[in-house]
């Protein structure tokens, strides 16, 4: 792998740091695409035991070469606070090694504008866990 990205810097005319930092984050970005799938089945069952329906889980990206963030569309959390949501949702994240941003949403503040806060988002999930690799725009 080091030899292909030692190749990868010489052919692009990359120094070998700048190429090293590009590896980096796609390594990030494809760990947290994986981990959005396994995230979504428990976040599924998280909203079935609590009485509230998952919509739908998206990945945003941000752009400006951050993270994506995981989004949790959510029927039933209205009248919640930003932070009471993330609380809510912490437990999905419980042994998963390291950080992964995320937000949660309700069906109407996600289309009313909240999607747009993204370069671009794909959706993961949708109805508790179930599949749908259709990008959205």
């Amino acid at each position: 792998t080091f030899q292909l990205l030692e190749a990868v810097a010489r052919e692009s005319k990359l120094t070998m740091e700048d190429a090293l930092e590009i590896a980096e984050m796609i390594t990030r970005r494809v760990w947290t695409r994986l981990m959005a799938h396994l995230l979504a089945e428990k976040a599924g069952e998280l909203c079935a035991r609590r009485g509230l329906k998952l919509e739908a889980v998206y990945l945003g990206d941000p752009g400006a070469g951050r993270d994506y963030v995981v989004v949790f569309v959510v029927r039933g959390v209205e009248g919640m606070s930003r932070q009471e949501r993330v609380e809510l949702f912490k437990e999905v994240f419980a042994g998963v090694p390291r950080p992964i941003e995320h937000a949660v949403y309700t069906p109407e503040e996600w289309e009313g504008g909240e999607r747009r806060k993204f370069k671009k988002t794909e959706r993961v999930a949708a109805r508790g866990g179930e599949e749908d690799t259709q990008p959205q725009p």
